[in-house]
């Protein structure tokens, strides 16, 4: 299913509660969707254990906007709804075991220009950052803060194929080179390819830790110069030509990176 079938399909699904926001768009697609617990009411250990103060909601997350739904049966009333840019996350991690696998989400102008927080409990450690790093994409990670390409950067390398199994995961190949970015304690890392600067979640399994500085460094050097010649040989060629050189070396990207 292409982009727009699958927006017109999900907009079929969708009841409004007040005010309609139109969903299909070309330059729109879907990043991520999925459940959520919203926790409500006094921020205390017995009243959280109360099963009334936690309400089931649906996200619908695009890359340019996010719905706010509360599921019904195969139908979602949309609550909410908000610019992506205009997201913002807070860990609570550290708060307690209260709030495990929990977040706030402020939508800082909501469809009604006003600023509102959502109290979020995931199912896991991993969904939640997950759920984090693609409301807020740019917000500091674990290991990297600014640019990945950093020599003391921790770095892997792909020892098992991988194909994602979601739009927020990364397919990876045997030998390709990651940067971490994230790390969750059951099992998931997300990182940035090297040769392309692809970001996603894939599983600890398919990979292991590149220990030595003096290959990481050596990594960072091979994919510079790739992306050099790359950049001189786009400036250099007609359009169409540059089409098919560029095509040319992102496949030999492969090779070299194979050779880390």
């Amino acid at each position: 299913m292409g982009r727009t079938e699958e927006l017109i399909s999900l907009e079929k699904t969708l009841e409004f509660k007040s005010k309609s926001v139109p969903v299909i768009s070309h330059s729109r697609w879907l990043l991520k969707k999925g459940p959520l617990l919203q926790m409500s009411g006094p921020k205390s250990t017995r009243t959280l254990k109360t099963r009334k103060l936690y309400t089931p909601l649906y996200l619908f997350l695009f890359n340019n906007l996010l719905l706010v739904t509360k599921p019904s049966g195969d139908r979602f009333q949309v609550l909410d709804s908000c610019s992506r840019s205009m997201l913002r996350t807070e860990d609570l991690e550290d708060q307690g075991q209260t709030l495990a696998h929990a977040f706030n989400l402020r939508l800082m102008e909501n469809q009604e220009d006003r600023t509102v927080s959502y109290l979020l409990k995931a199912g896991s450690m991993s969904d939640k950052l997950r759920w984090m790093c693609a409301l807020t994409p740019n917000r500091r990670t674990r290991f990297l803060s600014t640019s990945a390409h950093q020599p003391d950067a921790p770095q892997v390398q792909c020892i098992q194929s991988y194909s994602a199994q979601g739009p927020d995961e990364l397919s990876i190949e045997m030998a390709d080179v990651l940067h971490i970015l994230e790390k969750t304690d059951d099992g998931w890392m997300m990182g940035e390819r090297l040769h392309d600067s692809e970001r996603g979640w894939f599983p600890w399994r398919v990979v292991e830790e590149i220990q030595s500085a003096d290959l990481r460094a050596q990594n960072l050097r091979v994919c510079q110069r790739i992306q050099q010649a790359q950049g001189t040989r786009g400036r250099h060629t007609h359009s169409r030509s540059h089409t098919h050189s560029h095509s040319h070396t992102l496949s030999h990207s492969h090779t070299v990176t194979g050779t880390f």
